[in-house]
């Protein structure tokens, strides 16, 4: 998960979604420098916007693929992927708005991808809860500018799922996966990936 905190900034005290840099001259990247990262959910290529200050906590960064990180993925992905080795679909794991995101409004796709793609959503939450979950609402959208979602659908024109964890409504363990939650969070992972291999396989 692109998105996974990173560490919890001892300087304001506020969960961190982004990477380390390191701007105050030590050669160390530690949680002093907790303002200056960048999220790498918004450093893909696709649809990227150059970050205006640093310190948001969505600070994009000054280029596409301006991080170490995201460059070594989007170098991976575009590596290992082609016509003889297609890539069906993409499901990545988030928290924590407890929803479906699904990526639509494809450029270069026609027929019914959109349709084809909310199915698969729908599917995806109808087991879940039949899975005990509490995971079912799905929302559609063209996906955050420079996310790994907006860049798995745009490059390689397959769907694109983001699955958000349980919502914890304690903002100081919201970004943490409780020990005695762990075995169900996975078996709902497991069941969200088998969902869309069904879809594209069949």
């Amino acid at each position: 998960d692109v998105k996974a905190l990173e560490f919890v900034s001892l300087r304001d005290g506020r969960y961190r979604r982004k990477n380390l840099r390191d701007k105050l001259g030590d050669s160390l990247a530690d949680t002093r420098d907790a303002l200056w990262g960048v999220d790498l959910n918004r450093n893909f290529p696709t649809s990227f916007q150059a970050g205006k200050c640093e310190v948001l906590e969505v600070f994009a960064g000054p280029a596409a693929a301006s991080e170490p990180e995201t460059a070594a993925i989007a170098a991976f992905l575009a590596g290992a992927f082609n016509a003889d080795n297609p890539l069906l679909g993409s499901l990545d794991v988030h928290n924590n708005s407890q929803k479906l995101l699904v990526t639509n409004g494809v450029p270069g796709v026609g027929g019914n991808y959109d349709s084809h793609v909310q199915r698969a959503a729908g599917e995806m939450a109808r087991r879940l809860r039949e899975g005990g979950r509490t995971y079912g609402r799905t929302e559609l959208s063209g996906g955050p500018t420079g996310s790994f979602r907006t860049h798995l659908a745009h490059t390689f024109k397959v769907p694109s799922i983001t699955l958000e964890l349980p919502f914890d409504t304690h903002l100081q363990t919201s970004f943490f996966v409780q020990d005695n939650d762990i075995d169900g969070i996975y078996a709902g992972m497991r069941l969200a990936a088998l969902t869309l291999i069904d879809w594209a396989t069949g």
